[in-house]
Formats: structure tokens, C-alpha cells, sequence
């Protein structure tokens, strides 16, 4: 697969500023892609990744990056980003989604609150950002979706909600499997282990729980290490993405698990 496959293409990228999500910026940026990436606030997080992409391009003198201030929970914000990436580039080649939020906690301690929260990101409004931008997509556009390993029939007892949310989603990028083709499209997904950023955040979640409710907080149990010993690496999956973002429809409907191997069992 040739390296200037990417070389000039238009990628809007929602949840780019994040954790996986610079690895994966900078890697299209490298194969000389124009990437328009959303992040619900411009702050820190986002002047950090500016200063990375900026870097980037400096050193290898192709690729150019937009970043959009658009929440995908926000009705307004879907059109707008759309729009804003056209503007600064152009006609939109390829869609890359990679925004998510998690929950700790039990499921039966599950609020509507909590409910609602989680399953408007990371279901309900990354199906809306594609429902919004695939009418929008070039002809022979890919739309890559990162999920997580336990929406796919192993659920984690620690993050519950979360995985009912990455399962929910997971059926929904199937389904549009099925209808996006005929508009020249393919869709697919990408279904991790842990990495160390989501890592990071969820045992945040764990700082802040222990400070506020410590009777009902355990720290989570992460299992062992994968049979090759680390966790997925965000420049594994920004390998994945760039080779799925090149390809011509044969993974679509694909939900890609990334484990290292863990999970797996041989008797």
C-alpha cells in the first residue's frame, strides 16, 4: 500500500487532542494528510496537541491540521464542524472518530444521569457525527470509529456502562455497514485493550472517588498484561487507522479487536 495513498486527503477527525488521538494525528500528518480535528474545548489539552502537530509538520515540511472547537453531543456543533473543516479544506475525504468518556462504577449503582452521559457520547453521538458528515464524505471515503474491547461480549465489572456503550456502539457501525456502501463508504472499527491514556483517566476517576466516597471505591482490576507484556500503544492503533483510512472497502463492518492477545485461552 503505497505511502502518498494519504498524501493531500482531507480527514476530519473527531477526538483528535486526546490521548490515542495525537499518535494518530501525527501519523496522518507524516503520510502528508490535511486532518481537521474537533475537541469539545480549546485549553490546554488542545494547546499541547498544537504545539505537537505544529512540531510535526516543521520537521517534515508536509501535512497541515484545523483544529474545530465542536462537542458531538451538541445538535448545532455537528453541522458546524462539518462545515468549518470544508471551509479550510475542502471537500472531506475521510472520517476518523476516536471521542469517547468513561464511567466507573457498578451497574446496578447506574443513574439515569450517568446513563444519559454515557451513552450520548459514546453511542448516540458518534452515530449522529456520522449520520451528519456522511453525506459530506467523498466517494470512496473509509470511516474509522475506535470502540474498545469489552463491547465485544466481555464486559468489564469495573467499567460496566462503558462497556454497554462500546457494545452499543459496535452495533450500530455493523448496521450502517450495510447501508453506507451504497453512497460509496465503508465504515469499520477499532476494538482495543487498554491503553495506557484511558488507563490514566479511569484511575483518575478512581483519585477522585476515593476522596469523596472511599466506602465505595475499589481500584480497578486491570487483569494481567497481555502475552506480549504492554498494553496497546497509541501508535499501534494510529498504525491501524492509517492503514484502514487506505483501503477500498474489503474491512468494512469490521470491528478490529487489538488485545496483544489477552482474552485468549487455548486448552
Amino acid at each position: 500500500m503505497k505511502q502518498e495513498a494519504l498524501k493531500d486527503k482531507h480527514v476530519l477527525f473527531i477526538g483528535g487532542c486526546g490521548g490515542i488521538g495525537k499518535p494518530t494525528v501525527v501519523k496522518l500528518l507524516l503520510e502528508g494528510a490535511k486532518v481537521s480535528i474537533t475537541s469539545p474545548v480549546i485549553g490546554k489539552l488542545t494547546d499541547e496537541a498544537k504545539g505537537l502537530f505544529e512540531n510535526t509538520i516543521k520537521e517534515n515540511g508536509f501535512g497541515d491540521f484545523h483544529i474545530i472547537e465542536a462537542d458531538i453531543t451538541k445538535e448545532s456543533d455537528l453541522t458546524r464542524q462539518v462545515k468549518e473543516a470544508q471551509s479550510k479544506f475542502g471537500n472531506i475525504d475521510h472520517l476518523v472518530i476516536m471521542a469517547g468518556v468513561s464511567h466507573l462504577g457498578k451497574m446496578l449503582d447506574v443513574t439515569r444521569e450517568e446513563w444519559d452521559l454515557i451513552m450520548d457520547v459514546n453511542a448516540w453521538g458518534v452515530f449522529r457525527t456520522i449520520q451528519e458528515s456522511y453525506k459530506h464524505l467523498e466517494k470512496g471515503a473509509n470511516i474509522v470509529v475506535v470502540g474498545s474491547d469489552v463491547g465485544l461480549g466481555k464486559p468489564s465489572h469495573d467499567i460496566p456502562l462503558y462497556s454497554v456503550s462500546k457494545a452499543t456502539l459496535h452495533s450500530i457501525l455493523q448496521l450502517l455497514s450495510q447501508e453506507l456502501p451504497e453512497y460509496g463508504i465503508s465504515v469499520s472499527g477499532i476494538a482495543p485493550y487498554n491503553t495506557p491514556p484511558g488507563m490514566k483517566r479511569v484511575y483518575q476517576q478512581v483519585k477522585e472517588r476515593l476522596l469523596c466516597e472511599p466506602e465505595d471505591c475499589e481500584t480497578p482490576d486491570w487483569g494481567n498484561l497481555p502475552p506480549t507484556g504492554k498494553f496497546i500503544e497509541g501508535n499501534s492503533l494510529a498504525e491501524l487507522v492509517s492503514f484502514l483510512l487506505k483501503t477500498s472497502g474489503d474491512f468494512n463492518g469490521s470491528i478490529i479487536p487489538v488485545t496483544g492477545g489477552y482474552g485468549y485461552t487455548v486448552s
